[in-house]
C-alpha cells in the first residue's frame, strides 16, 4: 500500500483533494514505493479524472508493472480529465474494475434536500478488492501454486506470519 498521509482523508479531506491534483506527487510516491516490471499496482479513484491516479498508472505501466484501476465508470464519463494528457484512469490500466456507483458517489436522496448522502464507493470498492484477491488465490492454488497469505495475528499462524514478515518486510513498507 502507498500510504501517503496527505492523500488520505483522515488528515484533511480538502487537503487530500488538492494533493490528488498535483502530478508532481507521483515522483515522491515512486521514490518512496519503488516498483519494477512484474509488480501489480491497484489504483482506486472514484472519478478517475485527477492527475495523481492517472499519472501513477501511466508511470507504473512504463516501469512494466501491471496496473489495475478501480473507478466509477459512470462518474468518470460525466466529467473531463484533469490530467495534462486528457486521459482518465480507465484509459491507462490493464484491468478496470467498475464500482457501479452513481455520479457523485452519494446514492441516497434526502427528501426535501437538493443533495444526496451515503457514499457507496468505499464499501463496493473494498468488496471488489476482497473478491479479486480471493479469486486470484483460488486460481493460483488450482494451478498448483501455494499462495502465501498473511493471516490474522490472533488466529494461531504467528509462525507463518513471522516468516512472511522476514521475507516481505523489506519490500512492503507498511507490513
Amino acid at each position: 500500500p502507498m500510504l501517503h498521509g496527505p492523500l488520505m482523508l483522515h488528515e484533511s479531506a480538502s487537503g487530500s483533494t488538492e494533493c490528488e491534483r498535483d502530478p508532481l506527487l507521483v515522483d515522491l510516491l515512486l521514490n518512496r514505493y519503488p516498483m519494477e516490471a512484474g509488480d501489480v499496482l491497484l489504483i482506486a479513484s472514484n472519478s478517475g479524472r485527477n492527475p495523481v491516479p492517472v499519472e501513477l498508472a501511466m508511470r507504473a505501466a512504463g516501469l512494466g508493472a501491471k496496473v489495475i484501476g478501480l473507478t466509477n465508470r459512470r462518474h468518470s464519463e460525466a466529467f473531463p480529465s484533469r490530467h495534462g494528457s486528457g486521459k482518465k484512469l480507465g484509459e491507462c490500466v490493464d484491468v478496470l474494475m467498475d464500482n457501479c456507483g452513481v455520479v457523485g458517489d452519494a446514492c441516497v436522496d434526502v427528501a426535501g434536500a437538493d443533495y444526496s448522502i451515503g457514499s457507496a464507493s468505499t464499501v463496493t470498492g473494498s468488496f471488489l478488492i476482497q473478491m479479486m484477491v480471493c479469486h486470484a488465490i483460488e486460481t493460483a492454488m488450482h494451478q498448483g501454486w501455494n499462495a502465501e497469505v498473511f493471516s490474522s495475528s490472533n488466529g494461531g499462524n504467528e509462525g507463518l506470519n513471522e516468516s512472511l514478515l522476514q521475507r516481505y518486510g523489506p519490500l512492503v513498507r507498511h507490513l
